[in-house]
């Protein structure tokens, strides 16, 4: 650790005081971005670049800046790179495409052979829904040679498998499986099976509730049921509630009970007249009255008395 501290800081004392971290080191050059051809060509002269033969991997590693000049000036061989890349994927996948293609024209090798045997085993051991009977190893192999699948590949079966198990070209058993009671399912029964899709699925440990019907998985979970009221119920309810609140005030402002008799309350007369002012009335009394009978009016009642002072 001490000489590697110590390589640190000669590193830090050789650096330029005018230095950052960022650039120490670096070759003092404008950070001027080359936008045009020209302007590219002064950039690669600075840089000592000059065109030669490229691989995809150095294009990768070069900067905007080299791959912009590259593509400008050394273009046949910048365009030759992605060229040969392709190819060597083509030739690739060709090569694979011929080798699957030759097995299945029955001229594979005893290695191939071999292969193809581990491969089919080993799908068919993660797989526990799929039977093992001829009518599904021939759906498979047939599968897999209109697509050219490679049979050494264990994936090349579970492509076929998740073609045909879909569509009902394949026996499969949800009680080997553990997922159902049905020993055997194909055809329209296998299509329209509600738990198909782990029958697809690779071999895994099922929990309980991957047993349970729809509706006792439903019973056990009480969360996802809807206890509130409809909105119309409730509404209903509402309005016969103040329905019933308005009929029984109504008819205990309108009815009484006498005697253990419901009669009609009697209000009595009611004015609808144009209303007067009382003094206007009183005036009017007063004016039809002779002074002995005010006289004798304001001994017997001190309030008449006091309301005419009041009008004078």
């Amino acid at each position: 650790m001490a000489y590697v501290s110590n390589a640190w800081k000669q590193t830090q004392r050789s650096k330029p005081k005018n230095d950052s971290a960022s650039t120490a080191g670096a070759p003092k050059i404008a950070t001027v971005i080359a936008r045009s051809k020209s302007e590219l060509k002064e950039w690669g002269e600075r840089m000592s670049l000059a065109p030669r033969t490229l691989s995809k991997s150095e294009i990768n590693g070069m900067s905007s800046q080299e791959m912009l000049w590259h593509e400008a000036w050394n273009g046949e061989n910048y365009k030759a790179a992605f060229t040969a890349e392709e190819n060597k994927k083509t030739n690739k996948a060709n090569v694979a495409a011929s080798s699957t293609k030759r097995m299945w024209a029955g001229q594979a090798t005893e290695e191939e052979s071999q292969q193809a045997y581990a491969a089919a085993e080993r799908f068919a051991s993660n797989y526990s829904s799929f039977v093992r009977d001829t009518a599904n190893s021939q759906a498979m192999v047939l599968c897999m040679a209109e697509n050219n699948l490679d049979a050494t590949k264990a994936q090349s079966y579970v492509e076929a498998f998740e073609v045909l198990a879909p569509q009902g070209r394949l026996v499969l058993s949800p009680k080997a499986a553990g997922i159902g009671s049905e020993e055997t399912l194909s055809g329209p029964a296998l299509k329209m099976y509600p738990r198909l899709h782990l029958l697809c699925q690779p071999n895994r440990v099922l929990k309980p509730e991957d047993k349970l019907s729809a509706d006792d998985w439903f019973a056990q979970h009480p969360e996802l049921h809807e206890t509130r009221m409809p909105f119309v119920v409730a509404v209903r309810q509402e309005r016969a509630a103040n329905t019933a609140a308005h009929e029984k005030n109504t008819e205990a402002a309108t009815v009484s009970t006498r005697n253990g008799k419901t009669r009609v309350v009697d209000y009595g007369p009611q004015g609808h007249g144009v209303p007067q002012s009382k003094k206007y009335r009183f005036r009017k009394l007063v004016d039809s009255m002779s002074s002995t009978e005010l006289a004798e009016r304001c001994q017997q009642d001190p309030a008449f008395k006091k309301a005419l002072d009041e009008m004078e």
